[in-house]
């Protein structure tokens, strides 16, 4: 029963501070962009990020009801959200559940962080409904097979769901699901059957295949923009006031980017107020890594998973998002964390432990880290804070 009310507890606190970044982030309506998501399906042929629009066009079919409104497309997202909430909240139970008892200390610690990045993710106006909430949902998916070792098979029509939410995928979340699958695979305390030697093999090959495969499908397809456009149009709140050319950027190929050096200049200075407001926990970080690396020798397994998150490079590089990549590299590192502590790795423990006693040591010091991010969230779509928005506007930007 303890443990019952404990994980309720858990529960609770997820969704309470969910709510209170959900409220803060005001997103009480859907941008352009996001009900392109809705509107993009496989009518007429296959289309890069085509998949969660085919799907709700089945519904609207199937349901008695329309949905091709901006209030269903509204209420259908919501739902979602709260689709997001429940699997971020389950992951994490699963994770306290699993880790040693020594060890869930440090784990519940590294929980709190992540309810702050998870719960500030999605919340605002600018996030909800986007194709990067949909790809986190399948990420989440996947975690829950890493996580217990069991049916790791379903780590490959996953990792292809979650192509087809949206091709950057293979950027943003396919590198952490393999290089834990290499761990896995590596790994001589464990045993799975040989299954995860094959996985981490066959999802590389399947997912270049399907990103190939929409690059060449979005480079054929410039015609159906329209046809998308009128239906994201049909979908919005005030049709008139539409913006199609901005609406449909996230549907183009990494060759077809349209002219943004407006958003890609502000992006980078709000990079740079982010690595100076943030420069504590990469700190923080460096040190870890550096304290576990120098313990033994070095591991090519080891480095891959310290060094994956640079896979999200050609995002930045591309695409004006930030809010969306910054998060997407601080779940990574919350993960990869969360993850050594449940697999007992005999190499990183001893590290999260040490880092974790020199934190304590100083005053206040693990509630200000817990707290900080506060200020900041939640995340924003086009620039990474609302706040550094605000800030770069302030330098004339």
């Amino acid at each position: 029963m303890d443990k019952i009310k404990k994980q309720a507890g858990w529960l609770l606190l997820f969704m309470f501070i969910f709510g209170l970044l959900y409220l803060r982030g005001a997103g009480y309506h859907m941008t352009d962009d996001n009900l392109v998501v809705l509107a993009a399906s496989y009518q007429g042929g296959f289309l890069s990020a085509g998949l969660i629009g085919t799907c709700y066009g089945w519904l609207d079919r199937i349901l008695p009801v329309d949905l091709m409104t901006y209030e269903s497309a509204y209420a259908f997202t919501k739902g979602m959200l709260v689709v997001y909430v429940f699997l971020a909240a389950a992951l994490f139970l699963l994770i306290l559940h699993r880790t040693a008892e020594e060890q869930k200390k440090i784990q519940s610690d590294l929980i709190l962080m992540a309810l702050l990045i998870f719960g500030g993710a999605f919340g605002g106006s600018n996030t909800m409904g986007s194709f990067a909430m949909y790809q986190t949902i399948v990420f989440l998916l996947c975690m829950f097979p890493l996580f217990t070792g069991r049916a790791l098979w379903l780590l490959i029509p996953f990792s292809a769901l979650g192509m087809c939410v949206h091709p950057s995928f293979l950027f943003t979340h396919l590198p952490l699901i393999v290089l834990l699958t290499i761990y896995l695979d590596r790994k001589k305390d464990r045993t799975f059957s040989g299954k995860a030697g094959y996985i981490w093999k066959i999802i590389p090959v399947l997912c270049v295949l399907i990103f190939a495969v929409s690059e060449v499908s979005v480079l054929r397809s410039v015609g159906r923009l329209a046809q998308i456009e009128s239906a994201a149009a049909m979908l919005s709140k005030d049709p008139a006031m539409f913006d199609a050319t901005w609406a449909v950027r996230g549907l183009r190929s990494l060759s077809a980017i349209l002219p943004e050096w407006g958003y890609h200049r502000n992006n980078y200075i709000g990079l740079l107020l982010f690595l100076l407001f943030f420069s504590p926990y990469l700190l923080i970080g460096r040190e870890f890594f550096l304290t576990a690396n120098g313990t033994e020798k070095k591991d090519k397994v080891y480095r891959g998973l310290q060094l994956g998150a640079l896979a999200i490079l050609p995002e930045f590089c591309f695409k004006v998002r930030y809010g969306y990549l910054i998060c997407e590299v601080m779940m990574y590192y919350l993960i990869l964390l969360m993850f050594y502590l449940v697999s007992e790795d005999g190499r990183m423990v001893p590290a999260v432990e040490q880092m974790s006693e020199k934190i304590k040591k100083k005053a206040a010091m693990p509630v200000i880290l817990l707290l900080y991010p506060i200020l900041f969230l939640p995340f924003n779509g086009e620039s990474i804070f609302f706040v550094f928005e605000k800030m770069a506007r302030l330098f004339g930007m």
